[in-house]
């Protein structure tokens, strides 16, 4: 995929650079800067036993299966921190929005 980049969008650029590493393409929505996590369900083991969830983990070989409950909210809090999660490709001095700005 040929990608040709203006003066006013670099930060586009990096973001395709980034994630063609993992991917043969994405939907692009806006500036990692620009992006929010998801908000987390804290409800969603409520009616499923862990082991269910267990089977069902991802990628064990990417990932590893957590191996508690808390070790599984921490992996899901992480995973939606995008301002953590994509410090080293965000750049600096740009504020993320965050759930509690909105």
């Amino acid at each position: 995929m040929k990608k040709y980049v203006t003066h006013h969008d670099l930060d586009r650029q990096n973001t395709f650079d980034f994630f063609a590493q993992f991917f043969d393409g994405y939907l692009y929505l806006a500036p990692l800067h620009g992006c929010t996590g998801a908000t987390v369900d804290k409800y969603f083991l409520d009616e499923q036993s862990f082991s269910d969830v267990l089977s069902q983990w991802p990628d064990k070989d990417w990932t590893p299966a957590p191996k508690n409950e808390k070790d599984y909210w921490q992996i899901v809090s992480d995973y939606v921190d995008l301002k953590q999660r994509y410090r080293n490709y965000i750049e600096p001095g740009i504020e993320m929005k965050s759930k509690q700005s909105e």
